[in-house]
């Protein structure tokens, strides 16, 4: 009866909110929790629990996301994977329901290195030698070799058969002796029991020789032997680039023989060995054994290798990176170390997605992983096998500062600093309310993100009352990045003063200026003309036909003067590519105005003559332009289908970042035939723009119309890195804005 009451009350408990627990509760629970993860099984792991309180938000919102949760945070070794998440769901179905967590997996300091395959990035006799002893692995994995030593052995004992019977002297008929030595080679041949084993070889041979095409390298394998460090780096950045040239191909260690192998075959002890000084950093080194020539040492042989560096290249474009490291080996006159090997691999296609950077989550670069050879005995047998393991994980660049940046420590300095945690949860709302909507109504792109986090840590592990064993340091940050311009920097000004004074606030946001004003003259007519037309008229520099700024959209250049930069509709769609090209720069950045806003003398815009430069030329000698319909900017994508833009580019001039692929635009022209038959007058946004200060509105949200200029973007001659690499606009500081 009583077992039977207390089953009852066991399945009557209730998994509740975090929110509307009780603050005893609370307490049973984060005791709980700590208690978990300060054993034994996770005490290597950097996790901490906070109850958080988030406010967040960007400009598709009007109103801030707040949340209050109790949140497990930091990392977990792959080795404790399957226990970490028993925990959680356990937490999850007898704790707390909205339990969150925020822990990434990892490979950690003390973990045994994973197998990853990689491909060579140089080659060379160290990446020639371990790929040979691949395949001697792969053909020991899949039976290769088991069937051939049983086929030896077999001949062998047939052969040692022969000879003896040729030594006894026995004579045998030619017929005795054919049958005889067919009876005794059919051993060589399989069974009928082999036989059925023959489907399962074969489809282990293929997989054989699928392997063999892979031309990969484990790093686990080559890593067994001595100390090793694994440098991640890129050839597009420029600090790691610099670390290279400072610490691995400096002058201090000599100089390199060949272009496209990195064989290391002269020794020479009287250098400075910057290789060897480098692993001591990072870990310790055996010492060369003193009577190897006692040993069986072969005079001329060059002495075993006490260690090795492997860099890891994870750019996608491997002939880029090949040819970054071909200079460096050249250019800074590197010698073989006698006692560190050096060695390059390449990451593969996906780059900082592939899988070795995926295991290890490189916040920066150059990310070095340093592991240590270690004979441990297996589970399963008991013999010993080295295996490398995990002694280091470092960035040596540092990351962006989560406090503050230079803007706001100025502006700190002259006002008495506080903390956003020491502000009431109503007055953090009001701030934030306030804030959230400028942003939401002038459409800008910056995201807000504010936290309080209460850090909870045991400090009586004696006692069971939960008040009395845990205690809470209170953390708090507030964050605001993005972009705005001058213009809208004015308007928020008022919004952002609150947070000023703030010591945990940063604030990361590019201040823009905007261009100047993009000027259109109307042509000088006779006073005629207006009584016939009504219209003003701008006339096209190439065809000489007169533009109607009422009915007829233009093309200005950005770069060029009036007389020689305004094209009409029917030269810039017919003759684009031969003979604007002729008559106008090709990398030049067109602007198309919309009807009834080129009739406007100086239109405020976003992006304009100012900040907006011109595109790479065409090389000088070049006979003609390359073919670049397929070419695509590399990180843009169309507002309208969300797809990588190839080909022409249409970036508004008024919108922070708002473009069109060239298919889209087309559709969008009609959207903007039909409003500007309703239009009458220029639109609002062109006063709007035009105020220094301007006020948002409380009701009408800043989206993009179809009356802003959209700039046209030609792929030609495009060869950046960035696809917005042509807009260069001058920064500006916090407190140019604000004092």
């Amino acid at each position: 009866m009583f077992s039977h009451r207390k089953s009852a009350m066991a399945s009557d408990i209730t998994v509740c909110r975090w929110s509307v627990m009780l603050e005893y509760e609370k307490s049973d629970v984060i005791l709980y929790i700590l208690r978990y993860i300060n054993g034994t099984l996770f005490r290597n792991d950097p996790l901490k629990l906070s109850e958080r309180e988030e406010i967040r938000s960007d400009s598709s919102s009007n109103m801030p996301t707040v949340e209050k949760r109790l949140l497990l945070h930091g990392s977990v070794s792959y080795s404790r994977k399957d226990i970490f998440l028993s925990l959680v769901r356990t937490i999850r179905l007898k704790r707390v329901d909205d339990f969150a967590t925020s822990v990434s997996l990892q490979y950690m300091v003390g973990d045994e290195l994973p197998d990853c395959f990689l491909e060579p990035l140089v080659v060379s006799s160290h990446t020639k030698s371990f790929l040979r002893w691949h395949h001697v692995a792969l053909a020991t994995k899949y039976g290769i070799t088991k069937r051939m030593q049983t086929r030896i052995e077999r001949v062998k004992q047939r052969v040692e058969k022969i000879l003896n019977s040729s030594i006894t002297g026995d004579t045998l008929t030619f017929e005795s002796s054919v049958n005889d030595d067919s009876g005794q080679f059919t051993s060589i041949i399989p069974t009928d029991r082999e036989k059925s084993k023959d489907d399962q070889y074969s489809w282990n041979f293929s997989k054989y020789v699928a392997a063999l095409e892979g031309n990969q390298i484990n790093i686990k394998q080559i890593s067994t032997s001595v100390p090793t460090l694994f440098v991640l780096w890129s050839c597009q950045d420029i600090e790691c680039i610099e670390w290279l040239r400072k610490t691995i191909f400096n002058k201090k260690a000599g100089s390199f023989h060949s272009e496209t192998s990195v064989d290391f075959v002269q020794e020479d002890d009287t250098f400075e060995d910057s290789w060897m000084e480098l692993m001591k950093q990072y870990t310790t080194i055996p010492e060369r054994e003193a009577n190897l020539t006692e040993k069986g040492k072969i005079d001329g042989f060059k002495s075993p290798k006490r260690a090795q560096i492997i860099l890891i290249n994870v750019d996608r474009n491997v002939d880029e990176a090949r040819a970054r490291f071909t200079d460096l080996c050249w250019f800074s006159s590197v010698k073989s170390s006698s006692e560190v090997s050096l060695i390059s691999l390449w990451s593969g296609v996906e780059g900082l997605q592939s899988e070795i950077c995926n295991m290890f989550n490189p916040i920066s670069l150059p990310f070095l992983i340093v592991t240590n050879p270690v004979r441990k005995r297996s589970f399963i047998s008991s013999h010993f096998r080295t295996r490398p393991y995990i002694t280091h994980l470092t960035s040596l660049v540092a990351t962006v500062e989560d406090s503050k940046n230079n803007e706001t420590d100025y502006l700190l300095a002259q006002s008495n600093a506080s903390h956003w945690s020491k502000l009431s949860s109503q007055h953090r709302l009001t701030f934030s309310n306030r804030l959230c909507g400028l942003i939401f109504q002038l459409n800008l792109p910056m995201c807000f993100y504010a936290k309080v986090d209460h850090d909870y840590r045991i400090i009586n592990p004696y006692t069971d009352i939960s008040t009395k064993a845990i205690e809470s340091n209170c953390t708090s940050l507030v964050s605001l990045h993005g972009q705005i311009s001058d213009r809208d920097m004015c308007s928020v000004a008022t919004a952002i003063e609150p947070f000023i004074g703030l010591a945990d606030f940063c604030f990361h946001v590019d201040i823009v200026k905007c261009s100047t004003s993009l000027n259109i003259n109307q042509d000088s007519i006779l006073p005629g003309y207006y009584t016939l037309l009504k219209n003003k008229i701008i006339s096209c520099t190439l065809c000489f036909r007169s533009i109607d700024v009422y009915t007829s959209p233009l093309y200005r250049c950005l770069h060029c003067v009036q007389r020689c930069g305004v094209i009409c509709q029917n030269c810039f769609q017919n003759n684009s590519s031969i003979f604007v090209s002729r008559r106008h720069p090709p990398h030049h950045i067109f602007a198309r105005i919309p009807p009834v806003v080129c009739s406007i003398a100086s239109i405020p815009v976003m992006w304009g003559p100012s900040n907006v430069f011109p595109l790479q030329p065409l090389p000088l000698f070049a006979s003609q332009a390359p073919d670049t319909s397929g070419t695509i900017h590399l990180g843009i994508y169309c507002d309208e289908c969300q797809e990588m833009i190839r080909g022409i580019r249409w970036k508004c001039a008024v919108c922070y970042n708002f473009d069109y692929c060239n298919d889209c635009f087309e559709k969008h022209i009609l959207n903007e035939l039909e409003f500007m038959n309703d239009c009458t007058h220029p639109p609002s946004w062109v006063e709007r723009n035009k105020a220094l200060h301007a006020s948002p509105s409380n009701t009408v949200r800043r989206v993009h119309e179809p009356s802003h200029p959209m700039l046209c973007i030609p792929p030609h001659f495009y060869k950046g890195k960035d696809g917005n690499d042509f807009l260069k606009p001058l920064s500006l500081k916090l407190w140019d804005i604000l004092y």
